[in-house]
């Protein structure tokens, strides 16, 4: 429930700032949302090395995961002439997405 909440959440909210920066122009698709997964995952890649878990991701998948991200945000981030803006506000609100659920992983 916590990463479709965030997932939804970021994608509405680049969409909001996408709108209110650019009234004229329409932006259809996830890749803010998937941005904000992304900035989830960081965030709960760098929690489980500081503090170790039995629900970690192995770190074998985490290299195999980086070079994907990479390309992902490096091409929307070179190729999008819409909403830069929106973007980085959808990698915030993954990034603080991931610090609740890494926080309330840690708590249980």
């Amino acid at each position: 429930l916590a990463f479709t909440t965030i997932y939804v959440s970021t994608g509405t909210a680049a969409g909001i700032i996408g709108l209110a920066l650019f009234p004229d122009g329409v932006n259809i698709g996830a890749s803010a949302s998937v941005l904000g997964l992304y900035g989830v995952l960081v965030v709960t890649s760098a929690w489980s090395v500081i503090y170790p878990s039995r629900v970690s991701i192995p770190l074998v998948v985490a290299k195999r995961l980086a070079p994907v991200a990479a390309v992902f945000v490096l091409y929307h981030w070179m190729t999008s002439d819409f909403g830069n803006s929106a973007y980085i506000a959808a990698l915030a609100g993954g990034l603080i997405g991931g610090i609740l659920v890494a926080a309330l992983a840690a708590a249980v």
